[in-house]
């Protein structure tokens, strides 16, 4: 087996339909696609035993959010690479043979591509995948190894991934999780790539409450990252500097005047958020993320 998709998957069966139709549309053919229910309530099990598909494995479990989710499949996966996106996304036909290509033609552990809100008339989800892209782009751009890749657009050798046991799951929410596993993969000497020409679109449906949970969630998962995660395995974690903030904070600034101060509000209250987050969780003195 060359490559194992591994998709957790919470409450989104109407997305999900759409992401297992791209997914099982590849134009390479040896792969297996591992969907984890990680304890949906809206008919999404139900709907997985119905599929009679030769490449589907199908696993449910109790809520234990995503990063536990990814590691029920990596323990049933079989191949030699392991991609991984969400069930929010859709991926190119050609999405795993990209992977294949980067793999065999560079030495590296860790392959991630780039993600494209495809929810363009939502201000929240354009708002929380510019963050995102603008850090996945600004800490890869000098072509060396970094940890800043997300997981809804991801792969791995699987003998790695497996050697470091796969993701933390005290990371209970999506916050910090991929950064902490790719840290450890690089700290024992991998090596990871960012890939741009790898894309997928990412539907996030999201609203105002959406929006806070989701930086509150960044903001614990961060804590959890560098006071938890990086001293246990004496990882000096660097932090996002402050340059790269005042250059995020700049980038909102493009087209419409008025959407771009709407925008940059947003974006500034999310980084209000997110140091709530931080703090919130630093004094609950966890090493579980608390929300």
């Amino acid at each position: 087996m060359l490559f194992s998709i591994i998709i957790p998957t919470y409450n989104r069966l109407s997305q999900l339909k759409l992401a297992l139709q791209s997914i099982l549309n590849q134009d390479l053919d040896d792969y297996e696609v591992i969907v984890v229910d990680d304890g949906s309530t809206d008919g999404t099990e139900q709907y997985l035993k119905s599929l009679a598909k030769p490449k589907l494995i199908v696993i449910s479990q109790n809520n234990k959010g995503p990063a536990a989710a990814r590691n029920a499949g990596i323990k049933l996966s079989q191949g030699k690479y392991i991609a991984f996106t969400d069930d929010d996304c859709t991926v190119p036909s050609n999405w795993l043979s990209s992977f294949k290509e980067v793999f065999e033609s560079n030495e590296v552990d860790i392959i991630g591509g780039a993600v494209r809100n495809s929810n363009k008339k939502n201000i929240y989800s354009e708002v929380s995948q510019h963050i995102t892209n603008f850090f996945v782009e600004y800490l890869n751009q000098e072509g060396g190894s970094s940890p800043f890749l997300t997981s809804n657009n991801i792969a791995y050798r699987a003998d790695v991934l497996k050697k470091v046991g796969g993701f933390d799951d005290r990371f209970r929410k999506a916050g910090g999780e991929e950064r902490a596993l790719n840290w450890k993969i690089l700290s024992a000497g991998g090596k990871s790539v960012y890939a741009p020409d790898i894309l997928v679109d990412h539907n996030h449906e999201m609203d105002l409450s959406g929006f806070v949970k989701q930086q509150l969630n960044y903001g614990c998962g961060s804590f959890l990252l560098y006071n938890v995660v990086g001293k246990e395995f004496k990882i000096k974690i660097p932090k996002i500097s402050l340059a790269a903030h005042l250059r995020l904070s700049l980038s909102f600034f493009k087209g419409n005047i008025f959407l771009s101060i709407k925008k940059f509000i947003l974006y500034i209250g999310a980084q209000k958020l997110v140091a709530f987050g931080f703090c919130l969780q630093a004094l609950k003195k966890s090493n579980k993320l608390i929300i």
